[in-house]
């Protein structure tokens, strides 16, 4: 016997009601229900490159002894839509709770009884390359290259230029706003160039004598939830819940970022890209919709649950937050177009000390922490680390980020790996904060902590947190 899609598994022999939509159907009993892991966890650049770009995963180990699941597992089920739900044994189906939506990335075979079904997040569409048009046939000199992609405020980007003349210049793929237009570091003046009717170009009076480059401002918006509506509206996504962004550029109020690239980019790179400039990201909640929080000081935050000895399934393990990836400073004004000395004029009214600095340099500047001196010397390595590369076109914006991020290492930090059971119902979310009282670690008050991961098994309620602070 072997299954078609779709396949229905179990952790028991079920069959769902006669009235509910899909009746009388058989789930198999296959599912080991102490072999369920469904992880969300959040990404934080000064923790480094340890966490993974997915928005969400899972794990869920099946039981196979008689090989009803070997066709499947010789199969490619690879981006196949996998719906968790849980219900009582003698519930129905319309009473299903949804636990978390996937897709799967492999069945993998351990063993002759034994097989384990790995899964993504839902969001495939966000590994889908958000620039790949390309110009015409009948663009000269460009045609079949890939045209680049410009969102929100981007700085110093190259001109394409076109036409036998090149009185043509290609700015983007979408329509923008320029807000300068130089030839070789110099602004070029009003009335000799116009933005064509599509705002993707700019018509020359006469032909630049070296390299063009523009300030551009793309017309859908500059800040995180505006940027992201463009990213996701490229890929296809609409399940994001854009209200967690507003939320970010509420709290925050910053005046934006921006993000060039004329090589291909997926919409997974370009939102993590987004996102970490404001010390956030990106998750999956358990109805499929991307999700975003922001890692803060867990003292600014209300409870959302309550810890102690008499939630915990083992003891609690504490290791400090080495920080790996900690800086002092920040680049903003990303520059998309680095040029040589020789590239520009050799005026210097035209083409003032500052603005060759910024013309020739990766970013328009660098903004150092104010309160980089007082960090414990756990974090001393971040004093000689280079800048971090944000999207903030403004100074002001990267001051006041990395003033907050370094804020948050002024106390050693520690990740707190916290066994739990019991929590069947457990509707924990990254980014959300814990009071955890224990006798150990300095806890014995109870303490304020960010939760930065969760590992759950909805069947059993067994659950492993790692909280932050």
């Amino acid at each position: 016997m072997t299954l078609a899609l779709p396949i229905r598994l179990s952790d028991h022999e079920w069959l769902s009601a006669p009235t509910d939509a899909l009746a009388n159907e058989r789930w198999e009993g296959r599912i080991d229900p102490a072999g369920i892991t469904t992880i969300a966890q959040l990404g934080f650049w000064p923790w480094g490159n340890a966490v993974s770009q997915q928005a969400g995963a899972a794990q869920v180990r099946l039981l196979d002894a008689d090989g009803l699941l070997d066709d499947a597992a010789l199969s490619d089920l690879s981006g196949q839509r996998v719906e968790l739900l849980q219900t009582e044994l003698d519930g129905t189906l319309a009473d299903a709770v949804a636990v978390a939506r996937y897709v799967v990335d492999r069945l993998a075979t351990d063993g002759a009884g034994r097989k384990t079904l790995v899964l993504r997040d839902a969001h495939d569409a966000l590994d889908k390359i958000i620039n790949a048009s390309t110009f015409a046939e009948t663009v000269e000199g460009l045609a079949g290259q890939r045209m680049p992609m410009a969102i929100g405020t981007v700085f110093n980007v190259p001109v394409l230029l076109t036409g036998s003349d090149g009185s043509v210049g290609w700015l983007a793929d979408g329509p923008q706003v320029v807000s300068a237009l130089r030839d070789r570091g110099d602004a070029m003046e009003a009335g000799t160039w116009a933005l064509d009717p599509y705002a993707q170009q700019v018509l020359l009076v006469y032909p630049p004598m070296g390299p063009m480059t523009a300030n551009l401002v793309s017309m859908g918006g500059t800040s995180l939830a505006q940027c992201l509506r463009q990213v996701t509206a490229r890929a296809g996504i609409d399940a994001w819940a854009v209200t967690d962004a507003e939320a970010i550029d509420a709290a925050t109020g910053y005046g934006g970022i921006g993000l060039y690239a004329a090589q291909p980019v997926t919409a997974r790179a370009a939102a993590a890209a987004m996102a970490s400039s404001y010390g956030a990201w990106y998750w999956q909640d358990a109805a499929g919709v991307l999700r975003l929080a922001r890692v803060v000081d867990p003292e600014t935050l209300p409870v959302t649950l309550e810890l102690s000895v008499a939630d915990l399934a083992a003891d609690i393990d504490c290791e400090t937050d080495t920080a790996p990836g900690l800086t002092v400073r920040m680049g903003y004004r990303l520059n998309s177009n680095v040029l040589r000395e020789s590239d520009l004029v050799t005026d210097l009214v035209d083409v003032p000390p500052f603005l060759r600095a910024r013309l020739t340099s990766e970013f328009g500047g660098v903004c150092t922490a104010v309160n980089a001196g007082t960090l414990p010397s756990e974090y001393r390595h971040a004093l000689d680390a280079d800048p971090y590369r944000s999207l903030f076109h403004l100074g002001v914006d990267a001051q006041v980020e990395i003033n907050r991020i370094v804020g948050l290492f002024q106390t050693v930090r520690r990740n707190w790996t916290v066994p739990l059971r019991g929590m069947q119902t457990l509707s924990l979310r990254p980014g959300q904060c814990c009071r955890l009282t224990y006798s150990r670690y300095g806890l014995d008050d109870g303490r304020k902590l960010l939760v930065r991961r969760i590992e759950r098994n909805p069947v059993t309620g067994d659950a492993k947190l790692t909280l932050w602070g």
